[in-house]
């Protein structure tokens, strides 16, 4: 199967073009955070499926919406985008590369406990519970709550706390992912739950900047392609591929500049009488010139 490769604040994402099954994602994810399944796609709208890497479908990735928001914007141009997951929608904007900004609909629930802690239950299209703690508690924390029984389809996890007015810190535990570098979606959660109109929420992955506004949240982050992991599953984004093949031609026109340089020297030497092995190596260059150009010729007409 045939992937390009996305990491957003440290999660990484493949996107395919090719239908799936939990077997077949289990098998080719790899050390990816998932994998967005193209299901359809126009200009300004995709609709993806969001698959974990235990083969379980995701309700919602903010992160996972911006990559595919700005695969598409790249192949299509399209400034603005619909992201459809399932019923859900996020509208993107394509900001100044490699940023882009989102609209998401959150709310906020009853405050509840688990694991000997209390947390606050945002919904963002999937759950997430936010414990106010230090964020290292994590990796106990986070599997205690994602599994515990009130949350029959288990839960997000986020585990924050606030460094000054406008920064928070906070780490993430993805249900059937487990920790991740960063997440869109718990971003919004994280504001929204220590009740942050406008503020950067720090993750080891990267920071990513929530302003809340009514019942929606605009998230803004960055997103690229990324050419670590399992190279032989994925194929280069066709960006990255045309500005390979221009700095490969650059660098060829450089070596027929330089070698035509020295040519054009040797011949020099052979017009001031030099000896006759250096003239018939002067015609043989000639000749392997004139060869080569012709190949060229007939390349640029066959594309």
């Amino acid at each position: 199967m045939r992937f390009s490769r996305w990491q957003a604040q440290g999660n990484v994402y493949l996107v395919a073009e090719e239908p799936l099954s939990p077997e077949r994602v289990r098998a080719e994810v790899g050390d990816a955070d998932g994998i967005l399944e193209v299901k359809g796609r126009g200009r300004d709208w995709i609709e993806i499926a969001i698959w974990n890497p235990d083969g379980s479908l995701a309700e919602m990735s903010g992160n996972g919406t911006r990559i595919a928001a700005r695969w598409l914007g790249e192949t299509t141009g399209a400034e603005i985008v619909t992201v459809r997951v399932g019923p859900r929608e996020v509208v993107a904007r394509m900001l100044a590369p490699p940023f882009v900004e989102q609209r998401l609909a959150y709310s906020v629930g009853e405050p509840g406990a688990a694991a000997g802690v209390r947390f606050t239950p945002v919904d963002v299209g999937n759950p997430h519970a936010v414990v106010e703690a230090d964020p290292a508690e994590v990796t106990r924390l986070g599997p205690a709550i994602e599994n515990d029984a009130q949350f029959p389809n288990r839960t997000n996890v986020q585990v924050a706390r606030r460094l000054d007015e406008k920064t928070i810190e906070a780490r993430v535990w993805e249900r059937g992912v487990g920790e991740t570098g960063s997440s869109g979606t718990s971003a919004i959660a994280v504001a929204a739950a220590l009740g942050a109109k406008d503020a950067k929420i720090r993750f080891p992955g990267g920071d990513l900047h929530v302003r809340l506004d009514g019942e929606f949240a605009y998230l803004t982050g960055t997103d690229e392609l990324s050419s670590a992991g399992r190279q032989e599953h994925h194929r280069a984004h066709p960006v990255v591929c045309a500005h390979t093949r221009e700095l490969r031609r650059l660098d060829a026109a450089l070596d027929r500049r330089l070698e035509d340089h020295a040519a054009e020297r040797e011949r020099k030497s052979c017009e001031r009488g030099g000896d006759c092995d250096r003239r018939e190596r002067c015609m043989r260059r000639e000749q392997n010139e004139l060869k080569v150009r012709d190949e060229e010729d007939e390349s640029d007409r066959e594309q």
